[in-house]
């Protein structure tokens, strides 16, 4: 079975796009049993990982570090990734409704960077642009393990 690294973003919202930044750099590397997915919204995460050993998340987060710090978290409970979300359900909301449903996978990571400016407008800041090849190192770190 493959692993599974899920970018979660919005690309219209400035750093909130990291997630997928991070999963095209990811998808880039060409890592042998990894399955790559793009998704704006975190209530797909149900139906996404359930069929995979091995997910790695990647998400923006406003924890008050500075802009472009990476993190890596291990399974549930899933952190809080900040007090406002630009997506309609939070990853850790999504991923306690994959627990209820029996859909969590063996191995879980979240690997969230921290976003500087998530208003309207395309576009990384220079921080966490910066930070992108770092995390998607974690990740090729984590579904490599």
């Amino acid at each position: 079975m493959t692993s599974l690294v899920v970018g979660i973003g919005a690309p219209t919202r400035g750093d909130d796009a990291v997630g997928i930044e991070v999963a095209k750099a990811v998808n880039g590397m060409g890592l042998a049993g990894v399955d790559v997915v793009e998704s704006a919204e975190p209530i797909q995460l149900v139906d996404l990982i359930g069929d995979h050993p091995c997910v790695v998340i990647v998400d923006g987060m406003l924890s008050g570090a500075m802009p472009g710090e990476v993190a890596v978290f291990d399974g549930l409970p899933a952190p809080d990734f900040g007090p406002s979300s630009t997506h309609s359900l939070g990853v850790g909301q999504a991923l306690e409704l994959a627990r209820v449903l029996g859909r969590l996978p063996r191995d879980l990571f979240l690997v969230g960077v921290e976003v500087g400016r998530t208003g309207m407008g395309a576009g990384l800041t220079a921080a966490v642009q910066a930070a992108i090849p770092h995390a998607a190192g974690e990740v090729r770190r984590l579904v490599s393990e």
